[in-house]
């Protein structure tokens, strides 16, 4: 497993090692923080490759007064396109024997690139998974959703059937780091958002030979964040969910064993039961507990129709034999699967302090990265 002791220099090189993609638009309030996280690395073998989705605001003249300082940073002006297409775009132009999605309203931590490259160094993974915190707009810092995880014993390089539980960590964009001729083996991006990293994300994972994950905090995401990809925008919008899914449980059931790769029951389950808790997540986000600053994700208007469309996919997804997940978590999955829409809003609000309470216990942790007044 990982440290986070002080690593060793990395081999100086004359290309870059990692090229970092950065969709921006209209995150002029964020965008300079997250370049300066970026720039002042003592990594220094990367590229920074910027695609502009059209801004309105200051963000493209934020982007070429850095720029003219920063040779390492390349910007590309498009229309408006989407996060998913532009990290596709970004992935095609990268020349790095690795590529790292970061959000342009996100953070990096200070030196987390010489951690990175020295794993990447020592074991050429086609994944390395790295861990977050997320960063509320009170400025507090917590963990990620999944840190418990992240510091699991398991071998330097592994496969998802060796360790299946890895479908649990969080499958956004930004938090792993990929083999650019790996990652075009895979499904690009969707050009819909949100959501538009879900078919890619998982189709990494069943399909690397090398997995691996640097227990390590490298990076900073900002939650609930007003105008958002995630939060911003119409409720019906989140019924993307459903259909990477879809695709993914409809691909591994035709799947065959004899690529080399097969797909066992353990990844049935856990693919399984992802994308159940996946579909509640984002059913459960925002409205009471400590998260009172995020509006609903699901309107009031749509719920009662996600809510019914979590229970087909229960029904028509379950693995034979499948047993749900212990304590609370089971009771949700329970009421999916029955389909009890009130029942399962009734206990909504205890399921808020219920999360609000495991995230008290665990504490605040200490910026990572200091920020600029």
């Amino acid at each position: 497993m990982s440290s986070s002791h002080e690593p060793r220099n990395v081999p100086e090189r004359s290309y870059p090692l990692i090229s970092v993609v950065i969709p921006t638009y209209n995150v002029a309030e964020y965008l300079a923080d997250c370049l300066e996280s970026i720039t002042r690395q003592d990594f220094h073998h990367i590229e920074i490759i910027a695609i502009d989705g059209a801004s309105e605001d200051a963000s493209v003249a934020i982007l070429n007064d850095i720029g003219k300082g920063e040779p390492r940073l390349a910007i590309h002006p498009r229309e408006k396109i989407g996060p998913g297409r532009a990290r596709n775009e970004g992935a095609e132009l990268a020349t790095g024997e690795y590529v790292w999605f970061v959000d342009a309203d996100d953070l990096v931590v200070a030196d987390c690139l010489t951690f990175i490259a020295k794993r990447i160094e020592a074991v050429r993974p086609d994944v390395l998974f790295i861990d977050y915190q997320a960063l509320y707009p009170n400025g507090r810092l917590r963990p990620g959703d999944r840190h418990d995880l992240m510091g699991r014993e398991v071998p330097e390089c592994f496969t998802l059937a060796e360790q299946p539980w890895v479908i649990d960590l969080n499958m956004a964009s930004w938090n792993k780091v990929i083999r650019r001729e790996f990652l075009r083996s895979v499904p690009a991006f969707w050009p819909y958002s949100p959501h538009e990293d879900i078919e890619t994300s998982y189709s990494l994972l069943m399909e690397a030979d090398k997995l691996s994950i640097l227990n390590h905090v490298c990076y900073v995401y900002r939650k609930h964040r007003s105008g958002s990809e995630m939060e911003s925008g119409r409720s019906n919008r989140h019924f993307n969910i459903f259909y990477p899914y879809e695709m993914l449980l409809d691909q591994i059931e035709k799947r065959g064993s004899d690529d080399g790769r097969a797909i066992t029951p353990e990844i049935r389950q856990a693919l399984f039961q992802r994308a159940i808790g996946h579909y509640a997540s984002i059913f459960d986000a925002g409205g009471l507990g400590s998260d009172r600053s995020a509006r609903r994700l699901i309107a009031h208007g749509d719920r009662r129709r996600f809510f019914a469309r979590m229970h087909q996919d229960y029904l028509r997804y379950a693995p034979s034999g499948y047993q749900r997940p212990h304590g609370f978590r089971g009771i949700k999955f329970r009421l999916i699967e029955k389909n009890a829409y009130k029942k399962y809003s009734a206990l909504e609000p205890l399921n808020k302090i219920r999360v609000w309470a495991v995230r008290f216990t665990r504490g605040v942790r200490r910026p990572l990265w200091r920020l600029k007044r």
